[in-house]
């Protein structure tokens, strides 16, 4: 549903926004919200606005990233009731959520929202219950063009699409399963006929060029072929082979059956490819191992260096591990040389502060709740690496920053 006379919201001037929570049940509803840090930094309610930049009545209950140029923002009015919308990220301008795309698990009960950009055009999961869902029990995905305010279904009716892959030339891959190695996938050309292909897992490199990787037949070696559209055929061109000892633990990247197999570096734009015996990366001609050890391996198997919901390695990696109840152990990993940085951190004395909100790492910072001994405030923090530490709240009540998302 669209929020009436809703224009746009107030975020041009944001550093970053971020949603306060009670830690007690002494806050109040005009405190408990969506604030932003703004170039100045002063500190200022999230509202939405109409054309004439009159407030609209309105209760923001939600934000979450899309892409890397928008904000999906949940919110609730007494005369419209449940709100979707989608903030351009740069210019605040709001546009209506289409109804055929699916929202975070969070505000819908069960579907992850893997928002994916490619050669400027973008993708959200499908919704299920959308009236023209043939079959509530497949997945699929839109295309969606948020000015326009259209979105279109660009996977077939009958087929699930829990896995996609958009590429170049208007190419579409997409499988049954996460991973989708065992069931194969589909790639669709423009014209909607469809190449299925078994035993391989497709991937996008940073240009939207698809690849498919298999399992060479009779030889411990994996191959990786380009595919490409000419004229109305889809083809695979050879581009490398990685050959591995017998039995070797490189040959099994399809067993972690995850998308984040596959995740693009954003310090060089090589594609990593995540095995169970190790990391190779793929420059766009060779495939190379990378000397990883154990410790740095599992956190690329757990998903740790890759956020949540996204398929790009950020060029700043950081991570947080707790010492005692106010240092912690922040890692900081280098995406040109893949080693890691340690560095210890005391995030607040324990003789004027005790911590209230468990930690959490946001855009290469720590970001934690105190209450301040001398006066009972609940006092939230924004460290970096280099341990500079910037208040970004203040408050006689009892609340704490529980999501954070930078924006400049």
């Amino acid at each position: 549903m669209a929020l009436r006379k809703a224009s746009s919201i107030n975020i041009t001037d944001a550093r970053y926004i971020f949603k306060t929570s009670s830690t007690t049940k002494s806050i109040s509803a005009e405190e408990e919200g969506f604030w932003k840090m703004t170039t100045k930094g002063t500190i200022e309610a999230l509202t939405i606005v109409d054309e004439n930049e009159e407030p609209v009545k309105v209760s923001i209950k939600g934000i979450w990233e899309i892409g890397k140029n928008y904000l999906g923002i949940y919110c609730e009015s007494n005369y419209d009731g449940s709100i979707y919308l989608i903030a351009d990220r740069r210019t605040g301008k709001l546009y209506t959520y289409p109804d055929n795309a699916a929202i975070p698990s969070e505000y819908n009960k069960g579907v992850d929202l893997r928002a994916i950009e490619a050669n400027g055009t973008l993708y959200l999961p499908g919704n299920y219950n959308h009236r023209d869902n043939k079959d509530y029990r497949k997945s699929y995905f839109v295309e969606v063009d948020v000015k326009a305010q259209t979105s279109t279904r660009c996977t077939p009716d009958a087929l699930d699409a829990n896995y996609f892959v958009p590429g170049n030339d208007g190419l579409l891959a997409f499988g049954e399963h996460e991973g989708a190695y065992r069931s194969g996938i589909f790639i669709m050309s423009p014209d909607k006929s469809l190449k299925k292909m078994e035993n391989v897992f497709c991937f996008a490199d940073k240009d939207s060029n698809l690849y498919i990787i298999r399992r060479n037949n009779n030889e411990d070696a994996i191959s990786i072929y380009r595919i490409f559209l000419q004229g109305d055929t889809i083809g695979e061109s050879f581009i490398c082979k990685y050959s591995c000892e017998p039995n070797s633990y490189f040959l099994y990247w399809y067993e972690l059956q995850d998308r984040k197999c596959f995740p693009i570096n954003e310090a060089n734009g090589n594609t990593l490819i995540i095995t169970k015996g190790g990391v190779l990366e793929f420059n766009g001609r060779e495939l190379v191992a990378i000397d990883l050890d154990d410790s740095i391996l599992n956190m690329f198997k757990n998903n740790e260096v890759i956020p949540q919901y996204k398929y790009l390695i950020p060029r700043d990696n950081v991570f947080i591990q707790q010492e005692s109840e106010n240092t912690f152990i922040m890692r900081h990993l280098d995406l040109q040389t893949y080693e890691i940085t340690h560095k210890e951190l005391e995030l607040f004395s324990t003789s004027d502060y005790t911590l209230v909100e468990k930690p959490s790492v946001s855009h290469q910072n720590i970001i934690y709740s105190c209450i301040r001994h001398s006066d009972s405030h609940v006092v939230s923090f924004m460290m970096d690496f280099n341990g500079k530490r910037t208040e970004i709240s203040d408050s006689e009540s009892s609340f704490s920053v529980v999501n954070f998302i930078m924006l400049n």
